[in-house]
């Protein structure tokens, strides 16, 4: 297995939308974080006009990014979409309030679970 290159940091989230028969969103969030840094709380999410925000924030402690890196995988509850043209933004926060990396998906993406 090859050593992971981590001379650039990469904190920008792979995400996944899915929806069930009644409309339930469910946003599937995976980042990868050096092993040595921590999420201290689940994801938030909030609305502003018909986007919709998922928040992850990452605390280093004030420590350099060690060598290993470890996947974060989270399954957020989404609100149904307010117009037919509405997003979903995750981004991920190295402390606070610095935005290290962000994805975003149409609602109209969503996979039927």
């Amino acid at each position: 297995m090859s050593t992971p290159n981590t001379s650039f940091i990469q904190y920008s989230p792979y995400i996944r939308l899915t929806k069930d028969a009644s409309n339930n969103y469910n946003l599937w969030l995976v980042t990868f974080i050096p092993d040595n840094f921590t999420v201290p709380n689940e994801p938030t999410v909030s609305s502003s006009g018909s986007d919709t925000q998922v928040s992850l924030y990452v605390e280093s402690g004030g420590a350099q990014p060690s060598d290993s890196w470890e996947a974060h995988s989270f399954k957020v509850g989404l609100p149904a979409p307010s117009s037919p043209n509405s997003s979903v933004n995750a981004t991920v926060y190295l402390d606070d309030p610095e935005d290290e990396g962000s994805s975003k998906m149409p609602f109209d993406d969503a996979e039927e679970e």
